[in-house]
């Protein structure tokens, strides 16, 4: 029995191992590829038009949060305004905070999906290029080295294929 199950384990270790030399593997740093594009500089342009937009926003929200804080407290001050009014200009300045706090989350929101929505196409073109290379030249595996994904620490230069799918964009 013993012998049997050495067997086995010798058998299934020798079918990995045949299974795994056959495997194989490229990369491709899309990061390289994305910023030698010219129509990601007016991409980013867009986006960067598009931040500024919504921070704008922002800080006009900011401000007229602050000057009524400020309006607010110099009535107190003064002695403007009862308690039931002071009660009622927290509540005020309590509901605008969280309003400011919202649309920042949202901002954050917004920009990352204009980004998807403005990168998509050009990273589909890529990915469908780097599909193209992976057939004809048969690979099994490709990895992306670049971007929050590329967790590879090193990889061998020659199953490099960034070159490749950059001559064909």
């Amino acid at each position: 029995m013993k012998k049997l199950m050495l067997l086995l384990a010798v058998c299934f270790m020798w079918s990995f191992t045949a299974t795994a030399q056959e495997a194989k593997v490229g990369y491709v740093n899309t990061n390289t590829i994305l910023e030698a594009l010219p129509e990601v500089k007016q991409l980013t342009a867009n986006l960067e038009a598009y931040a500024t937009q919504l921070d704008n926003k922002y800080k006009q929200l900011v401000e007229a949060f602050q000057q009524k804080q400020q309006d607010y407290a110099l009535k107190a001050q003064n002695g403007e305004l009862s308690p039931v009014q002071e009660e009622e200009a927290y509540k005020v300045l309590a509901a605008d905070e969280e309003k400011i706090m919202k649309f920042s989350q949202e901002s954050q929101q917004k920009l990352a999906q204009k980004q998807a929505d403005l990168f998509a196409p050009l990273e589909e073109k890529i990915f469908g290029i780097v599909n193209q290379v992976a057939e004809e030249q048969g690979y099994t595996y490709i990895i992306n080295r670049g971007g929050a994904g590329g967790v590879i620490l090193y990889a061998n230069p020659a199953l490099d294929i960034t070159s490749i799918v950059q001559s064909r964009l």
